[in-house]
Order: C-alpha cells, then structure tokens, then sequence
C-alpha cells in the first residue's frame, strides 16, 4: 500500500510557496522545508503496556537564506547563511510574517558580521519538482494501538510460556510516518514513508546469574515488521539461555568472525563519524589526510547512502533539498570520499552526498550517515 501524501503539507504548499517569494525579493536564495511527521511507541512488560507518542513526532518548518557579503574579499563571491523556525504559519497575513523574518534576518546578519567574515558560496539549484511515495503492507493506524498492543502481548505471553529462566521481557515497537516538503525557488520535492523498528529484550536469570539479549527488527515496514517479531522469538530466546552458560573471554587477541549486525556497528562507529565532512570543514576530522590512501585490507568496501539499502536511513531527498544518493566510502581498501550536508560541501568545492540530516525542523542540518555498511565480498579471510 502507497504511503499517503501528508494532507497538512498540501494544504500549506501555496503559502509556503509564496512566502519563498516574498522573501526573494530580498535574498537571492531561500529555502523552506515543512516536516509532518508522525509516530507512536508501543512497549509491552510482564507488568504492563504503554502506548505514547514516538519522540521523532514533529511538525513545524524551517527557513534558510543567503545573504551576500557587501564586499567580496579578493573579489570572491561570499556570504553567510541564516535560519529560522517555527511551527505555525499565519497564512492570513504572509506579508506582515515575511516583513518581520527580513527583520530578524537583518538584524543577526549584522551580529553576525561583526564577528567574522562571512566567506560561504551561494548554493546553486538544479530546477526540479517530484514526489516520492513509499509502500508498506500494513499502514499505521489502520487497525489500532489496541490491536497492535495484543499483538506485542502475544508474543510477551509466549515468552513467558517458553521461557523458564525468564525473568521479564520487553518488547517494543515503534512506527513513524515521515511527510517532508522542501521548496526553493527552483525545487519543489516531496516525500512520504514509514519506516519502524522493534526491539526484544529477554531478561534471564539462573542462581545469582542475570543476563540480558536484544535483538532488534527495522525497516521501510508498517506493522508487518511485527511478524518479523513473532518469528524471531524462538532464536532470541536460545540466545538468552545460551548467554547463562557462556564463560568469560580470556584477554588477548583472536580472530573474529562478525555477524552482519555487529559488522554493521563497527562500519557506523569506526567509520562513518569519521568520514562526516562537516568535521573536514572544522579540521577535526584525521580522514580528511587519508582520502585517496588505503585505510585496510584491499578486500574491504563500505558504503553509506540513503538509496544504497532500504532501511530505516532510507530516504529520496535530505533535509537540504539534495538528492540522495550511494557514497563509495571505500573501494577496495581505499577511503574514496566522505560523506556531507550541503553548505559544507560548499566549502569544501566538492558534491554534497544528500547526507545533511536534521535532529528537527528546530536544529540545523549536520552531516550524517544514513545507512552505512560493508558491501559483500568473496575473500574467505
């Protein structure tokens, strides 16, 4: 099933759309994105359930604008960048808001130039206007948070039953529904998807022993991610009853074999941070004097990108109006490139990755991963 567009995101686009050009007639780049998103987290104990709103919920929009330096250095085209958020749009009165957002911009680009040059290039937009839907099997909400909850009751009361060392277990399910609309005076882009996760966590305990497993489920899913669950009960339960007997590592050095979850955790941390190039910019970023130089075995490629799998990273077009892509992190033990948000690509004269990611329509865009991994190999070792 098609994902449904964001009906509060329709019936704002045109005064969205005109508040672009009023502001225009001041700056020569502007920017809104609108975000609606949606979600619910549902927890299930041996004591008792709760159903709450997901803390990725949000609904507000963001503007950006250029403002040009009054004298280029060097003869250099420069500037500097502003924002402002906020979470409700008086349509009925879209000149007055314009006037008081050229105001406020005014006012910091002053504050703002006092301290330091403004030395950032102005972003150029290929034209473009799409949307994108995702699909699903089950969309949320359709059947409840009451239905969902006996759901994720069943699979607790199985536990119970199958378990006998089991002490409790949690069981969590989380969907969201995200709706984003980007516009500039040369884009119109619009997305929407679900995307959720589940967690199940056994907690077991024999004599004075206790041990706790998780095993986590997500994906571009709606609930079907909870037959997922279901399945992944039995195997989870195993694991448990097998950490109860496991002895403890002796210190030294061995050779491990990954399984891809854990693969996956250490391309994120040992990697990906690394490669975020709003650190290149900052200077905080040791990968920036590698790129282009072997960083590990020659059999080793790694890759992040919002299009390169479809997970719970997985999107068409990032929080910066850029489309997203398949970075080559690593080709054949070879740091190829980083990964980045727009205005530091800007900086930096490279081709911003689509990775420019808001915390919320309140926080600026950093660079970050979005899915990232080690491609498959052939090598045995």
């Amino acid at each position: 099933m098609k994902v449904p567009r964001s009906a509060h995101l329709c019936a704002v686009r045109a005064p969205l759309r005109e508040l672009v050009a009023r502001l225009r007639a001041e700056f020569p780049y502007v920017s809104v994105l609108a975000s609606d998103c949606a979600g619910t987290r549902y927890t299930v104990q041996r004591q008792g359930a709760t159903a709450h709103d997901s803390r990725w919920s949000e609904r507000g929009y963001v503007v950006r604008v250029y403002l040009p330096a009054a004298a280029p250095a060097g003869g250099r085209e420069g500037g500097g960048y502003l924002e402002h958020s906020f979470n409700e749009l008086p349509e009925a009165n879209l000149e007055a808001f314009a006037g008081q957002l050229r105001e406020g911009f005014a006012a910091r680009a002053a504050q703002a130039l006092a301290a330091a040059p403004a030395q950032d290039p102005p972003i150029v937009e290929e034209p473009l206007s799409a949307a994108w839907q995702g699909e699903v099997q089950v969309l949320p909400g359709r059947r409840g948070p009451g239905h969902t909850l006996r759901r994720l009751q069943r699979i607790k009361q199985r536990a119970v039953a199958g378990c006998r060392e089991l002490v409790d277990i949690r069981v969590v399910y989380e969907e969201v529904t995200v709706a984003k609309l980007f516009l500039s005076a040369a884009r119109d882009l619009e997305q929407s998807y679900v995307w959720s996760q589940g967690y199940l966590i056994p907690i077991v305990r024999r004599g004075e022993l206790t041990r706790e497993m998780v095993k986590s489920f997500s994906g571009l899913k709606g609930a079907e991610l909870i037959d997922e669950m279901e399945r992944g009960l039995p195997e989870t339960l195993t694991v448990a009853d097998e950490l109860l007997g496991a002895g403890r590592i002796i210190p030294g050095q061995y050779e491990a074999i990954l399984s891809p979850g854990i693969a996956g955790l250490l391309a994120h941390e040992s990697f990906g941070h690394g490669v975020e190039m709003d650190m290149f910019v900052k200077g905080r970023a040791r990968a920036a004097q590698f790129v282009g130089r072997p960083v590990g075995s020659e059999h080793v490629g790694l890759r992040d990108g919002a299009r390169a799998a479809r997970q719970t990273g997985s999107c068409w077009f990032d929080d910066e109006g850029v489309l997203t892509g398949d970075t080559a992190v690593i080709e054949r033990g070879v740091l190829r490139s980083g990964i980045s948000d727009l205005l530091s690509a800007l900086r930096l004269g490279s081709v911003p990755t689509g990775n420019g990611k808001r915390e919320s329509f309140e926080r600026k865009a950093y660079a970050r991963m979005t899915n990232t991994f080690f491609v498959p190999g052939e090598a045995s070792r």
